[in-house]
């Protein structure tokens, strides 16, 4: 069924599979066209919490934290759950300790995370443990851990927890701004300006005087200058504030380094801050969304309303082990894939809508087909504004495939067929639509078009353009044209199978070859593509190749057995582009990448592709070695050799034992994970869910486990996030079960057991006093016979 809807989904469509393409390039990277990283928003409200976010950090189980104005938001990268506030305030900070336990901080209060052997969470108080004459606390605003003590701090106090203890560092002075560095922790002290914790006092740091803002006198009102990020660069302190930009220690004193005027925005305001590990610095904004910053003060990139930033104040930001920027927002949540240089993503925030049928470069620029229209990837007027595609004013129609020939750009589109010259100026040359385009053994001059009643060549002839049908009583819609290593053509369409066409030399006369179930090929839909010069065909069953020798077609195994490691399932995408590189997409998992050979052998490399999402429809490789792809809703980039941040493998996380409408296990007990479950008897219907920690790659993760007792051999590669069994005989389980991130690499297992006893009229014991008590009562009545 995933393979008919996915064929079906192209067929709506008719998207071919298009053949060599010919890369078109200036010489260089096109460095005006900058990507943006990947951005996803949550809105929080959505999920039934408060719109209003304080603050974000991941734990070493890779789950994330969110401080929500309703309480800490637990989120898995499937589910999200909430633990309430006990004091029903705001959850202000939040923070991870050595041993993974997660502190939290409210108002008047603080705590920390703890599990039942079930796995069921809560919030216990740690500041009930304070003595009778601690001060009064506003909001608990920071949280920093230091080896193994946990510092607490709000305007009036700082309160420490050793691990057995809780007691108070008062301060003569609010408090502003805290922040650690290695094991030193920092602090805004109005009226003193910043200082350095030691031994339970805040001392002034050389030249830290000049942070000395003086507030009113209502504590919770902030300063004008905020000091909103400090960290250490090769051993000197560096001070971002909200009005001066970046500051260094230098001596005695502090020197500015930048401030934010390569921001073009009069009303920019910086609200929060924090040091990225590549030493870019992110700062966040009221209402102008976020700026990553290099070293130098330019602007690296400007998270804003077109990268999907949506609108509100920045509140907080924290970076993840996975190099993932959250930042809390006063209304939602954003998810920032950092650097995001090697993909990046242009969706509809940015100008490409619609199923992009075809992307190509001509002329120096981008350009993608879409179902609703031509688009061309503008130049950045600025350097630290991502570029956009724009919709092109005079091809109103659906644009099915783009085939550049010689110093035009042809559009295939449901109209007809358009030429576009350098300066976009276009001219319909045939009223016949077209689906797909495809030269006639590299010739710009003369094309083989496909549409929905047939063929016909499309010829030039000076200027001007001739047609020529040779459709040959073949009434069927065309799919997709390949070219084979004997010059010969490949035609496949909806209904018939597929067609050979061999051109005469020399002429336009050619002899059509028919293949459909005598040959091998099932009347359906079918895509055909050429591989090492060999058609491969791609069906709504399986993957059919071309035997020369037998002149037939059956199912492939030369090419899927040519893998190293063996894919998980078919592809339904493949294209070989101009530089010999095999692009392919799997049936099931969805997996994208490109196939490379070694030795005859060829490996499969999808790691670097798992953030695409949907059907592969289209591929473009630049001379500069970047590769376009076309989507069902975006067009992606892909840049070798640009940083790709890889991502921790944490373990699987079992999230939930659920047994006949009953939740037995509820999240991920640390300390007691080998506890067994003891299920009813009468169990009937098992569910058990899992994920993998990675929150990013969570939606395309797959997933193997066995259930020892039960299976006799592990699962297939699977997306799902739970496995279920019903009505399993009484005995001991034990459940095993491992995400794999990459063909490569797989998360380290997570298991739980359980038991299911038999019902209580079957044990030994009531068996054995049964048969015992029968037997009695023979010896007796055989005595009393006698």
């Amino acid at each position: 069924m995933i393979r008919i809807a996915t064929v079906l989904c192209l067929l709506l469509y008719s998207i071919p599979l298009p053949g060599n393409i010919s890369a078109q390039g200036m010489g260089a990277q096109y460095v005006n066209e900058k990507g943006a990283p990947f951005v996803t928003y949550h809105n929080t409200s959505d999920l039934g919490y408060d719109v209003s976010n304080w603050c974000a950090v991941r734990d070493d189980r890779g789950l994330l934290w969110v401080g929500n104005s309703f309480g800490l938001i637990e989120y898995d990268g499937m589910d999200w759950r909430i633990l309430e506030s006990p004091n029903e305030t705001p959850v202000y900070s939040v923070a991870v300790g050595k041993n993974g336990t997660v502190y939290f901080g409210l108002r008047s209060a603080f705590g920390r995370v703890c599990f039942d052997r079930c796995g069921n969470s809560k919030m216990e108080l740690l500041s009930d443990r304070l003595p009778d004459d601690a001060p009064l606390l506003t909001e608990v605003e920071a949280i920093h851990v230091i080896e193994n003590t946990v510092y607490f701090v709000s305007r009036e106090a700082v309160c420490v927890w050793d691990g057995e203890n809780c007691y108070v560092q008062p301060s003569s002075a609010p408090i502003g701004g805290t922040f650690k560095t290695g094991n030193r922790l920092f602090g805004q002290i109005f009226g003193t300006g910043l200082c350095e914790l030691r031994n339970s006092e805040w001392q002034l740091v050389p030249g830290g005087e000049i942070f000395a803002e003086q507030t009113t006198n209502d504590s919770r009102i902030e300063p004008s200058e905020k000091i909103i990020c400090l960290f250490q660069d090769r051993g000197k302190l560096m001070v971002a504030t909200r009005l001066r930009g970046l500051l260094q220690q230098d001596g005695n004193g502090f020197r500015q380094v930048h401030d934010y005027s390569a921001v073009e925005d009069p009303l920019w305001m910086p609200t929060c801050a924090i040091h990225l590990p590549d030493g870019a610095l992110a700062v966040g904004s009221t209402h102008s969304g976020i700026c990553i910053f290099k070293p130098n003060g330019s602007v690296r990139t400007h998270i804003n309303s077109t990268a999907g930033f949506r609108g509100g104040s920045v509140t907080a930001m924290y970076i993840d082990a996975e190099d993932v920027i959250w930042a809390a927002l006063e209304n939602g949540l954003l998810h920032i894939e950092w650097p995001g240089e090697a993909l990046s993503k242009f969706s509809s925030a940015r100008g490409a809508l619609g199923q992009i049928t075809a992307v190509e470069r001509f002329a120096g620029t981008m350009y993608a087909g879409s179902t609703q229209g031509m688009f061309a990837l503008g130049k950045r007027s600025r350097s630290n504004v991502p570029s956009m595609f724009r919709l092109l004013p005079n091809v109103r129609s659906t644009v099915y495939d783009l085939q550049r020939a010689g110093d035009v750009l042809l559009i295939a589109s449901f109209h007809g067929v358009y030429e576009m010259n350098a300066s976009q100026q276009l001219r319909r040359i045939s009223s016949t639509g077209a689906r797909v385009l495809h030269t006639v053994h590299g010739s710009t001059d003369t094309l083989l078009a496909g549409h929905h009643h047939g063929l016909y060549f499309l010829v030039r002839d000076g200027n001007e353009w001739k047609t020529k049908d040779i459709s040959n009583s073949l009434e069927d819609f065309v799919l997709s044209i390949s070219e084979d290593k004997t010059g010969a053509f490949w035609v496949t369409t909806v209904q018939f199978g597929a067609r050979r066409l061999r051109i005469k030399a020399g002429t336009l006369d050619v002899i059509t070859d028919v293949y459909g179930e005598e040959k091998g090929l099932t009347p359906g839909p079918s895509f055909v593509s050429t591989i090492d010069g060999n058609p491969l065909v791609v069906t709504e069953m399986e993957l059919m190749a071309y035997d020369r020798k037998n002149d037939h077609f059956y199912p492939d195994t030369t090419f899927v057995n040519s893998f190293f490691s063996p894919l998980t399932d078919d592809p339904k995408f493949l294209r070989e582009d101009n530089t010999g590189t095999v692009w392919m997409q799997l049936f099931e998992s969805q997996a994208f990448g490109y196939a490379d050979l070694h030795n005859n052998e060829r490996e499969f490399h999808s790691a670097p592709f798992r953030r695409i999402t949907g059907d592969v429809i289209a591929v473009y490789t630049d001379i500069d070695g970047s590769s376009w792809f076309g989507t069902n809703d975006a067009v992606y980039r892909f840049i070798p050799g640009a940083s790709t941040p890889v991502p921790p493998s944490y373990s699987t996380l079992i999230r939930e034992l659920y047994v006949d409408g009953k939740s037995l296990y509820n999240g991920d007990c640390r300390t007691q994970s080998d506890s067994v479950f003891c299920l009813s008897s009468d169990a009937q219907h098992i569910t058990i869910s899992f994920v993998s920690g990675n929150i990013t790659l969570e939606n395309s993760m797959m997933y193997q486990w066995i259930l020892e007792g039960y299976d006799s051999t592990w699962s297939a590669p699977a997306q799902w996030h739970s496995a279920e069994y019903t009505a399993l005989p009484p005995g001991d389980y034990v459940f095993r079960v491992r995400a794999l991130r990459d063909p490569d690499t797989q998360n380290h297992l997570s298991s739980i057991a359980f038991t299911i006893p038999q019902h209580w009229y079957l044990q030994w014991w009531v068996l054995l006093l049964f048969f015992g008590g029968i037997a009695l009562f023979l010896i007796i009545a055989y005595f009393r016979l006698r």
